[in-house]
């Protein structure tokens, strides 16, 4: 289901680069310190190294940068199913592996839309982010890819504009895991080749 953007906004898309790392780890920081998220809600235990974010940004081929203006304003890191057993065999994304265990139970081959970042004081609730995963699920179906997976904290934050998000484009609850006392609710979003 495609979500309408704001009008006056024009958002074009492309594959980051390694030269996106700067940009995309402080729209994640200022998104993850921002006025809708609790400081003291643990959020930046999860923020990664620089090393991961290095590894995150230029080691996969689904991940989608949103600019307006030329400027970076969002970003969407995306693994596909290959890719995640190549980086958790070299010592990566091991926050998520009981996530991705559930994950690799209900397909062999899905796209994890892992991380989703916008500039939160100008650009969200502008459709950017819907943009982002429409894409995502767009790219990926090109690929041949009919599974698309995310996961959504929601305790102890209450994340409900994430989950009103993608219930509207189509995702679906299917399960929670618990990682180090927080816990992530999974949706699912099943394509057709025809879309």
């Amino acid at each position: 289901m495609k979500l309408k953007l704001q009008p006056s906004l024009n958002i074009d898309l492309r594959q980051t680069t390694l030269a996106d790392l700067k940009p995309v780890k402080d729209i994640i920081q200022n998104v993850l310190l921002s006025e809708e998220n609790d400081e003291n809600a643990g959020f930046l235990i999860n923020f990664p190294e620089e090393k991961e974010y290095v590894h995150r940004i230029s080691n996969n081929m689904y991940n989608i940068a949103a600019l307006i203006n030329s400027k970076l304003v969002g970003v969407l890191i995306n693994f596909s199913s290959e890719e995640i057993i190549e980086n958790t065999k070299s010592g990566f994304l091991l926050y998520e592996s009981l996530i991705f265990n559930f994950l690799f139970q209900k397909s062999s081959k899905f796209l994890w839309l892992d991380q989703i970042a916008i500039h939160p004081k100008k650009f969200r609730r502008k459709g950017v982010a819907s943009k982002l995963i429409e894409e995502s699920i767009e790219i990926g179906t090109q690929k041949g890819y009919q599974d698309f997976f995310l996961s959504i904290s929601i305790f102890p934050e209450r994340n409900i504009p994430s989950i009103n998000l993608v219930k509207k484009i189509g995702f679906s609850f299917v399960h929670t895991v618990i990682i180090d006392k927080r816990v992530w609710a999974i949706f699912h979003y099943q394509s057709t080749c025809n879309e």
